[in-house]
């Protein structure tokens, strides 16, 4: 399980992949306002990055900072993972301890459909690999919503796809991200109110403004 009672960063990105901040400042950003890292580093089928030195350099800065961190990627469903990126994710969930997988979906789909079709598949390549033992989130479900300008769930069909979706990852025990940066809009929250997910608040982190500004969003959603 995730420990969600503490003050926690989640869902960032560092220069090793589309983000602008190098992972030191996040060491020392977590260090000075007395938070956890939960890392959510992209991993593609042919990572940007050294995925040994990147674990072995965050094991190092938690020693020098005194931050405790949990380590993790975010995969996305709508790409084919490699054999190459399921041997990254055993190796490093054997090295480091439980690992937090982000589940995402970043290709244009007009249904809701396809998405759940390809997370699902995703979720029991990856149960099957890691045998249980790490954390599963859902990353940014709001994502959908805002850029295909769905703002409640008045279309029965889209209704039930979504509330079906929710079910199955009620049953099997995902995380949802309450993203700020890319919330579900509120109609919506409503209408799915009575299903309770547990959920973990993130950013999508990629720059010190974002960094800032999470901060202070992140100590109202823990108090």
């Amino acid at each position: 399980m995730i420990d969600l009672k503490i003050p926690y960063l989640f869902h960032f990105h560092s220069n090793l992949t589309d983000g602008e901040i190098p992972l030191e400042d996040y060491f020392k950003f977590a260090k000075e306002n007395k938070i956890k890292l939960y890392f959510c580093e992209h991993l593609n089928n042919e990572p940007t990055f050294d995925v040994s030195s990147f674990i072995f350099d965050v094991q190092q800065l938690s020693k020098r900072y005194g931050v405790s961190y949990r380590m993790g990627f975010e995969i996305s469903a709508h790409r084919q993972i490699s054999l190459k990126c399921l041997n990254y994710l055993k190796l490093t969930d054997n090295s480091v301890g439980s690992l937090i997988i982000g589940l995402s979906y970043h290709s244009l789909s007009s249904s809701i459909l396809p998405i759940k079709i390809e997370i699902r598949a995703l979720l029991d390549l990856l149960q099957g690999t890691l045998e249980d033992s790490a954390d599963y989130v859902l990353c940014h479900p709001g994502k959908w919503f805002i850029e295909n300008s769905v703002y409640d769930l008045s279309d029965s069909y889209l209704k039930f796809e979504w509330l079906t979706f929710l079910d199955y990852l009620k049953s099997r025990g995902i995380y949802l991200e309450h993203n700020l940066k890319y919330p579900v809009p509120i109609e919506i929250e409503k209408e799915t109110s009575n299903i309770y997910l547990a959920k973990i608040v993130g950013a999508d982190i990629h720059t010190q403004l974002e960094l800032h500004k999470y901060l202070t969003n992140i100590k109202y959603y823990l108090k």
